[in-house]
């Protein structure tokens, strides 16, 4: 099996002749159970004449990344992810996914035209059925039980025990299969950063559960890089997987960079936290973080908050 690219951008891809195929990575959630993120799929460039209802179209959104969607109708294209949220109309097409591979299979499994109306069907069902407010609540009751702390002993002794350390370039694909979509992150974005800047001055961790799967996530760096005006090296990202919660991962990871920061010489760094995520504010002030100057904070809230969202803090925490 041919390796993916780097980095296949939309241009790219939309270079290729009709007809050619090519290795795509899954990054993101919108058509589990079928594809997961980290999943490879192959696709093959085609256009709007070529696709049917059921296909897994790959699609240019305006301005954009490649996104593989259901096609729901022709004439003109339209797609949605498994639940039926539709996409915004307008978008290219590109090509259709005919195989995807996972990790631990030793094949591919091909996506044949001949189930296009089993593939369908299942989307109608499922999407008619995710449009009932009561099925969302129910199913959001039960993702919250999942990462409740009712739940956490029983979670630990699955999943655990859990080692936390320094992440290297040779994860990247790992943590683009676990963070890429939520944080937004792009693949050249996340190779670069773990071959530079994530080295030193900053650092990136991740928590790992007893088979080696990236459960959690933290990284420290510079603002600046991004063009950000905001002096020093900040703890950001900090993500943990729902069967991950309430086992003290995120503090974990913390208490991990912290120490990095520490051994290279920095006596204070800094983290930023919106005033309406309560676990995260008990978290950082649990572990001595303090909200930072009068100045810093209007700076973040100037470089960080986004209109009509809630208000973001600063804070700082001296190192010994």
């Amino acid at each position: 099996m041919a390796a993916p690219p780097p980095s296949l951008t939309p241009d790219l891809f939309s270079a290729l002749p009709r007809g050619r195929e090519i290795w795509i990575r899954v990054w993101g959630r919108s058509l589990l159970p079928l594809l997961r993120s980290g999943d490879l799929v192959r696709a093959v460039r085609c256009g709007e004449s070529d696709i049917r209802p059921g296909d897994i179209a790959v699609i240019r959104r305006r301005r954009g990344p490649l996104v593989g969607h259901i096609v729901t109708s022709v004439g003109p294209v339209r797609t949605a992810s498994f639940l039926g949220v539709p996409d915004a109309p307008g978008a290219e097409v590109l090509g259709r996914a005919i195989a995807v591979r996972r990790e631990g299979l030793p094949f591919a499994l091909p996506l044949p035209r001949a189930g296009r109306p089993l593939l369908f069907a299942s989307h109608r069902v499922v999407a008619r059925a995710y449009a009932n407010p009561s099925v969302r609540r129910g199913w959001r009751s039960l993702r919250e039980l999942a990462a409740s702390d009712a739940t956490a002993p029983l979670r630990g002794r699955l999943f655990g025990p859990f080692l936390v350390r320094r992440l290297q370039p040779e994860d990247s694909e790992g943590l683009l299969a676990f963070a890429g979509r939520r944080l937004r992150f792009t693949p050249d974005f996340v190779r670069r950063e773990l071959h530079g800047h994530w080295q030193a001055p900053g650092a990136a961790f991740g928590a790992f559960d007893r088979k080696g799967r990236l459960v959690g996530f933290m990284f420290m760096g510079e603002y600046r890089q991004e063009g950000v005006p905001l002096e020093g090296l900040w703890l950001r990202g900090l993500l943990v997987a729902r069967r991950a919660r309430g086992l003290g991962l995120a503090r974990r990871l913390m208490e991990a960079t912290c120490a990095r920061a520490r051994e290279a010489g920095l006596h204070t760094v800094f983290t930023d936290v919106r005033e309406d995520n309560r676990a995260s504010l008990s978290l950082v002030r649990a572990m001595g973080f303090v909200e930072a100057p009068p100045a810093l904070q209007e700076a973040a809230q100037r470089s960080l908050a986004r209109p009509g969202e809630p208000r973001v803090i600063a804070f700082e925490r001296r190192l010994a």
